[in-house]
Protein backbone atom coordinates (compact mmCIF):
# COMPACT_ATOMS: atom_id res chain seq x y z
CA UNK A 1 0.00 0.00 0.00
CA UNK A 2 2.76 2.28 0.65
CA UNK A 3 4.11 2.14 -2.91
CA UNK A 4 0.71 2.30 -4.37
CA UNK A 5 1.15 5.89 -2.49
CA UNK A 6 3.84 7.06 -3.76
CA UNK A 7 2.49 6.56 -7.48
CA UNK A 8 1.99 9.84 -9.54
CA UNK A 9 -1.28 11.96 -9.23
CA UNK A 10 -2.38 10.75 -12.47
CA UNK A 11 -1.90 6.69 -12.23
CA UNK A 12 -4.51 4.57 -12.93
CA UNK A 13 -4.60 3.86 -9.01
CA UNK A 14 -4.95 7.70 -7.76
CA UNK A 15 -7.29 8.05 -10.59
CA UNK A 16 -9.61 5.57 -9.98
CA UNK A 17 -9.20 6.28 -6.04
CA UNK A 18 -10.27 9.78 -6.90
CA UNK A 19 -13.53 8.67 -8.34
CA UNK A 20 -16.78 9.97 -6.96
CA UNK A 21 -18.86 7.05 -7.64
CA UNK A 22 -16.37 5.45 -4.14
CA UNK A 23 -16.10 8.52 -2.09
CA UNK A 24 -13.11 10.02 -3.84
CA UNK A 25 -12.62 13.18 -4.95
CA UNK A 26 -10.04 15.51 -7.58
CA UNK A 27 -6.34 16.09 -5.79
CA UNK A 28 -4.85 19.31 -5.08
CA UNK A 29 -3.62 20.27 -8.19
CA UNK A 30 -6.98 19.81 -9.92
CA UNK A 31 -8.15 21.70 -7.64
CA UNK A 32 -5.56 24.70 -7.64
CA UNK A 33 -6.06 24.49 -11.71
CA UNK A 34 -10.00 24.73 -11.42
CA UNK A 35 -9.76 27.80 -9.37
CA UNK A 36 -7.94 29.29 -11.66
CA UNK A 37 -10.00 28.78 -14.38
CA UNK A 38 -12.75 29.90 -11.81
CA UNK A 39 -11.04 33.31 -11.17
CA UNK A 40 -10.37 33.21 -15.03
CA UNK A 41 -14.40 32.98 -15.91
CA UNK A 42 -15.00 35.46 -13.21
CA UNK A 43 -12.54 37.87 -14.81
CA UNK A 44 -14.29 37.95 -17.93
CA UNK A 45 -17.55 37.65 -16.38
CA UNK A 46 -16.50 41.45 -14.45
CA UNK A 47 -15.37 42.52 -18.37
CA UNK A 48 -18.31 41.73 -20.01
CA UNK A 49 -20.88 43.27 -17.63
CA UNK A 50 -18.54 46.56 -17.05
CA UNK A 51 -19.08 46.73 -21.04
CA UNK A 52 -22.82 46.28 -20.83
CA UNK A 53 -22.77 42.26 -21.54
CA UNK A 54 -24.56 39.83 -19.77
CA UNK A 55 -22.07 36.83 -19.84
CA UNK A 56 -23.49 33.86 -17.81
CA UNK A 57 -20.71 32.01 -15.18
CA UNK A 58 -20.59 28.34 -14.29
CA UNK A 59 -18.04 27.44 -12.32
CA UNK A 60 -15.56 24.58 -12.65
CA UNK A 61 -16.68 21.91 -10.16
CA UNK A 62 -15.17 18.83 -8.48
CA UNK A 63 -17.03 15.89 -9.04
CA UNK A 64 -17.20 15.67 -4.97
CA UNK A 65 -18.63 19.41 -5.24
CA UNK A 66 -20.70 18.73 -8.22
CA UNK A 67 -22.84 15.68 -6.15
CA UNK A 68 -22.84 17.82 -3.17
CA UNK A 69 -24.61 20.56 -4.87
CA UNK A 70 -26.77 17.84 -6.41
CA UNK A 71 -27.65 16.50 -3.40
CA UNK A 72 -28.44 19.95 -1.64
CA UNK A 73 -30.54 21.06 -4.44
CA UNK A 74 -32.65 17.07 -4.37
CA UNK A 75 -33.14 18.14 -0.40
CA UNK A 76 -34.43 21.58 -0.82
CA UNK A 77 -36.31 20.26 -3.79
CA UNK A 78 -38.22 17.76 -1.49
CA UNK A 79 -38.45 20.06 1.59
CA UNK A 80 -40.34 22.76 -0.98
CA UNK A 81 -42.55 19.88 -2.40
CA UNK A 82 -43.83 18.64 0.93
CA UNK A 83 -44.50 22.06 2.24
CA UNK A 84 -46.42 22.58 -1.16
CA UNK A 85 -48.80 19.90 -1.06
CA UNK A 86 -49.25 20.89 2.68
CA UNK A 87 -49.94 24.02 2.30
CA UNK A 88 -52.40 23.37 -1.08
CA UNK A 89 -54.76 20.76 0.84
CA UNK A 90 -58.09 22.73 1.45
CA UNK A 91 -57.92 20.66 4.73
CA UNK A 92 -55.67 19.54 7.39
CA UNK A 93 -56.01 17.30 10.14
CA UNK A 94 -56.59 18.81 13.56
CA UNK A 95 -56.76 16.70 16.60
CA UNK A 96 -59.20 13.95 15.00
CA UNK A 97 -61.85 16.23 13.34
CA UNK A 98 -61.08 17.83 9.56
CA UNK A 99 -61.57 21.84 9.19
CA UNK A 100 -60.48 24.31 6.68
CA UNK A 101 -57.33 26.08 6.91
CA UNK A 102 -58.91 29.39 5.73
CA UNK A 103 -60.48 30.40 8.48
CA UNK A 104 -62.22 33.62 9.48
CA UNK A 105 -59.93 36.03 10.44
CA UNK A 106 -60.63 38.05 13.44
CA UNK A 107 -60.86 41.03 11.22
CA UNK A 108 -63.21 39.56 8.95
CA UNK A 109 -65.18 38.52 11.95
CA UNK A 110 -65.47 42.50 13.60
CA UNK A 111 -65.95 44.05 9.97
CA UNK A 112 -68.87 41.20 9.82
CA UNK A 113 -70.07 42.23 12.92
CA UNK A 114 -70.09 46.10 12.27
CA UNK A 115 -71.54 45.90 8.99
CA UNK A 116 -74.35 43.76 10.40
CA UNK A 117 -74.86 46.54 13.19
CA UNK A 118 -75.07 49.36 10.49
CA UNK A 119 -77.39 47.61 8.72
CA UNK A 120 -80.07 46.65 11.99
CA UNK A 121 -79.22 50.48 13.07
CA UNK A 122 -80.85 51.81 9.50
CA UNK A 123 -83.60 49.33 9.85
CA UNK A 124 -84.34 50.70 13.28
CA UNK A 125 -83.99 54.43 12.41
Amino acid sequence: MALAEQLPDRSRYKTVKRDPDIGGDWDTTLYLMAAVVNELRLSRVDQSRYHGGDMGYTPVESPAQAADRRDALLLSRAAHDHLVAKMSSPTRNTGGRRRNIVSETDMDKKRRAAEAMRAGGARNG
